[in-house]
């Protein structure tokens, strides 16, 4: 069944047109990680209070006391982990994160925090691909991303609930500035999707954003 949009019940959020992309959710392979990790920690905890409780059973080892505590005390360390990875995960999965792209502006949702980045705020878009290299470690991200460059300091001072998103480094050309908003995608079909819409909605935004190449 299709997952419905990370706007849907947005109140004064995009116009109905929209189009939207979900991002952040986790993988099913990270969160069966998590499931098998928090499994095998609640199979220990079991297993130390059961240690525990037989040893209070048997008293007559001098050493039972002691042994007993220490027990206790794995248990209960391994328990506090698995409600922990629990809660991480049920936030993990619960949470909504999305971009949006309508006429007037990209906005982003992150659980209850939305925030709404007007078209005249982005000086130039770009989207930033992983390159690909046989044979050999790259740095290069894994996962395709989205830059916004802001138009100035206070287009990126005034979106408070955008800081978590701010990256700096060298601008892809001369002009821009070194800090903007960059936001990762989780695959290339999704940055295929964003690059026709900024296309659509923000055509000059997303040429002043390409690189400059060498005649």
């Amino acid at each position: 069944m299709p997952r419905t949009s990370p706007f849907a019940g947005v109140v004064d959020g995009p116009a109905p047109e929209a189009v939207t992309v979900e991002i952040g959710r986790p993988k099913p392979v990270a969160v069966g990680c998590f499931g098998l990790v928090t499994l095998f920690l609640a199979i220990l905890a079991a297993a130390a209070f059961t240690f525990a409780a037989n040893l209070r059973v048997n008293k007559s080892a001098s050493s039972a006391g002691s042994l007993r505590v220490l027990a206790v005390v794995l248990g209960i360390v391994f328990a506090v982990i698995v409600v922990f990875l629990f809660v991480v995960t049920v936030k993990a999965l619960r949470t909504r994160q999305g971009l949006a792209f309508d006429e007037r502006a990209v906005w982003w949702r992150d659980g209850d925090e939305l925030v709404e980045l007007p078209w005249t705020d982005i000086a130039a878009a770009r989207l930033v691909r992983p390159k690909k290299a046989r044979g050999r470690r790259s740095s290069q991200p894994l996962a395709p991303s989205l830059e916004l460059y802001p138009a100035d300091m206070a287009a990126l001072r005034g979106h408070q609930g955008l800081m978590t998103k701010v990256a700096v480094g060298e601008p892809v050309r001369s002009g821009l500035p070194t800090m903007r908003f960059s936001f990762s995608l989780p695959g290339s079909d999704t940055a295929d999707l964003v690059e026709s819409t900024m296309g659509r909605f923000a055509p000059d935004a997303l040429a002043n954003g390409r690189e400059e190449t060498a005649e």
